[in-house]
């Protein structure tokens, strides 16, 4: 009996610091995605909600009262809509960055009210408890999405200047958009135009060895200066030979220059080899097909993301 109690040990100080420190990683990257989940959830109950109300006050108008109204407590947790835009409601249809329309009144708040009323001539308005005229949420950027992305870094004079020798020897090289005090970002930044995809998320463009050009871009809507490392975050890839684009995902990691560490997307994808699981899925021709599953990617999987998007 003694002998069966010396074998039975309990965890030592340092496996229970190793296993806090897992649940502590799993905690920072599923706790976000759950909660992007239940205000989804909340927001989809607020939209069937409101649409009820708007079906039962145009009944109301149809048979003579036009007086009808109802108001609908939302369930929501935060202002505006994080899930949905445009939002449709019936015969409504609403982006975030549009203001007050005729049948639009005002932006949902947390916990709010939606009056749903009949107006003669207009016919049913939806009247959140909202600030007006105000949008709910900033005005996202318009992009161009006819746009040569490599050709930003053409245009920077780099692949004449700073990477000629990696270019003609085919080596490896990447200049990422959240490098603090690089020498090569600010060339790319003075090209990209404020309807750029690149004037949003984070870039990263890079050589790939072994391969003539194997000159490719990587593009997030997401800031990843503001994300733990581990984070899985959507990934729009584009190959400038042939002009192919994919979509995929990337953890958040890091990279250090000049005894300074930052985040970024592709860390030690140096070569075809390591590229490959990353451009295996569907292989799109134009930017615009490929920007729309990238939006597709975060409206149904990613929707934790979706206040990233541009339009």
């Amino acid at each position: 009996m003694r002998k069966k109690l010396q074998n039975k040990r309990g965890f030592t100080l340092v496996e229970q610091i190793v296993v806090l420190t897992i649940l502590g990683v799993l905690a920072a990257m599923l706790i976000p995605a759950l909660q992007g989940y239940i205000e989804k959830a909340l927001e989809t109950s607020d939209i069937v909600n409101v649409r009820a109300a708007y079906m039962q006050v145009l009944s109301d108008a149809m048979t003579g009262d036009v007086t009808a109204e109802q108001t609908v407590q939302l369930k929501q947790g935060q202002d505006g809509w994080q899930h949905f835009d445009p939002v449709t409601i019936a015969g409504i249809t609403h982006y975030a960055d549009e203001g007050d329309t005729d049948n639009w009144k005002g932006s949902p708040t947390a916990h709010g009210t939606c009056r749903v009323s009949y107006v003669e001539g207009t016919g049913v308005v939806l009247t959140w408890s909202g600030e007006g005229t105000k949008p709910s949420q900033p005005a996202r950027p318009t992009v161009d999405l006819t746009e040569n992305l490599h050709g930003i870094l053409k245009n920077s004079g780099l692949l004449e200047t700073d990477l000629k020798d990696f270019t003609a020897r085919g080596k490896f090289y990447e200049i990422d958009s959240s490098c603090p005090n690089s020498t090569m970002v600010p060339k790319v930044q003075a090209q990209i135009g404020k309807n750029s995809l690149l004037s949003t998320g984070t870039w990263d463009f890079r050589k790939i060895s072994g391969e003539d050009p194997g000159r490719y871009l990587f593009w997030t809507s997401v800031d990843v200066t503001k994300f733990a490392v581990g984070t899985e975050v959507p990934v729009l890839v584009s190959k400038e030979d042939g002009g192919t684009f994919y979509i995929t995902t990337m953890p958040v990691t890091t990279s250090t220059v000049k005894n300074q560490t930052y985040n970024v997307i592709g860390k030690g994808i140096t070569n075809r080899t390591m590229l490959k699981p990353y451009i295996t899925g569907t292989e799109y021709t134009t930017l615009e097909d490929a920007y729309a599953a990238y939006a597709d990617m975060v409206k149904n999987s990613y929707s934790q993301y979706a206040d990233t998007l541009p339009r």
